[in-house]
């Protein structure tokens, strides 16, 4: 009957409880599809303490009947049963670096009589794709997510740049502006036609195609030296604060580092 069914359900006290439940049906070789469906007799904000169980089901999808089949096929990924999933809570407490939704509109000004932009597109804390064919869009997007963060690789755009949308005779990208509303409600603005501050923060990483293009090219060619330059900012930014030595970069750190070694191995040539 189990197996019969799509999901099972139950009331766990706690998510100890639960897992306790669910590797019960997995040991029993049945459907361990579990989801805690807490018999409490109140909302959880009532005040009342009527609540037969303690913790909660979290499903990773659209609130629709499409989201709960989608959570099905992958329900290991999709299902969490506690206060607070761990991406959730990562985001709450690191709201600066979540971008909450992205908005291009076309400035009030503007004499444009073609229509461009106009959307604003809420996004997830989790790995968010942006697919479609040819045309439809995806570079314009990231290219504009990217601007309104400030990124350092604003040369490199695909659909920004000088001989498409911002063509010097029809300048369609002065008629438009963008921002990223973070978590904490603090919105990053920009102009399309407008290159980001070079001494404002990059909040937003971003490697156009054309940019990976180019490494690859050094990569082959046996020159890699903005592949390498990318390669220690990466291996900067996991090196604990006390181990920088106060040092502003990476290479900065190795002259240090190699310096003290050949100054120790000269006192020990001289020694010998």
């Amino acid at each position: 009957m189990i197996n019969e069914a799509n999901l099972v359900f139950t009331a766990a006290r706690s998510p100890e409880a639960y897992e306790g439940a669910r590797k019960s049906l997995i040991d029993a070789g049945v459907n361990s599809a579990l989801l805690d469906c807490s018999d409490s007799h109140q909302l959880s904000n009532s005040g009342q303490k009527d609540r037969i169980g303690n913790c909660f089901t979290w499903i990773k999808a659209d609130s629709t009947f499409q989201g709960l089949l989608q959570a099905l096929q992958e329900f290991d990924e999709r299902v969490y049963i506690g206060d607070m999933p761990p991406k959730r809570r990562k985001a709450e407490q690191s709201k600066t670096k979540f971008i909450g939704s992205v908005k291009v509109s076309k400035k009030q000004d503007s004499e444009l009589t073609q229509e461009w932009f106009n959307l604003e597109i809420p996004l997830n804390p989790d790995l968010v794709a942006i697919i479609g064919n040819k045309g439809s869009g995806k570079s314009a997007l990231s290219d504009i997510i990217a601007l309104a963060g400030n990124t350092r690789h604003h040369d490199k755009f695909s659909f920004l740049k000088i001989n498409r949308f911002r063509d010097r005779k029809t300048k369609f990208a002065s008629h438009f502006e963008a921002s990223l509303l973070w978590l904490d409600n603090v919105a990053s603005e920009c102009e399309l036609d407008k290159d980001p501050d070079p001494t404002a923060v990059e909040r937003v990483k971003h490697l156009p195609q054309s940019y990976l293009e180019e490494l690859c090219n050094e990569l082959g060619t046996g020159e890699s030296s903005t592949f390498d330059s990318e390669l220690r900012k990466i291996i900067y930014s996991h090196v604990p604060e006390a181990d920088r030595l106060g040092k502003a970069s990476m290479n900065d750190l190795l002259v240090f580092k190699v310096a003290e070694i050949e100054t120790a191995l000269e006192a020990i040539r001289k020694e010998l």
